[in-house]
């Protein structure tokens, strides 16, 4: 997560942790792939469910519109 919020406001640095807890228990974790020792976040989950996804980019959407694209 650290590397996410690297630059940004303090305000996205508080608030997305928040948000990924909320939505983390929709990405499945596939470990082992696709090789041994990785472990791949599968988000295909929350892609094939429009309404979750919509959910995810509106509560992000404000958080990086004031960010202004900080790297």
């Amino acid at each position: 997560m650290a590397r996410i919020v690297d630059g940004c406001s303090d305000k996205l640095r508080k608030d997305l942790p928040n948000i990924m807890r909320d939505f983390k228990k929709y990405i499945r974790n596939i470990p082992d792939f696709p090789k041994k020792g990785i472990l791949f976040r599968d988000i295909t989950t929350i892609l094939n469910r429009k309404k979750l996804f919509k959910e995810i980019i509106d509560n992000l959407e404000p958080l990086l519109a004031e960010n202004d694209g900080a790297k």
